[in-house]
């Protein structure tokens, strides 16, 4: 999910797949700073976090994590 999006931004689209599925793999990304969502995310297992521009390493990281 990007941060900004339109309709629906990415933080209120967590919360309502959260209420669909609470282990489903969500990936929030954004060229703002961590902290605008670590409030949010900061207890799910199944939440990472990525900036933009993305790096191969980050990438890989945060999908592996997620494929746990």
């Amino acid at each position: 999910l990007d941060l900004i999006m339109p309709v629906m931004g990415g933080i209120e689209a967590y919360h309502e797949l959260r209420k669909i599925d609470s282990a489903i793999p969500i990936v929030i990304c954004s060229g703002y700073s961590i902290e605008s969502v670590i409030g949010t995310i900061a207890h799910d297992e199944h939440a990472g976090f990525m900036n933009k521009p993305y790096k191969p390493d980050v990438l890989r990281d945060v999908v592996m994590k997620m494929m746990e």
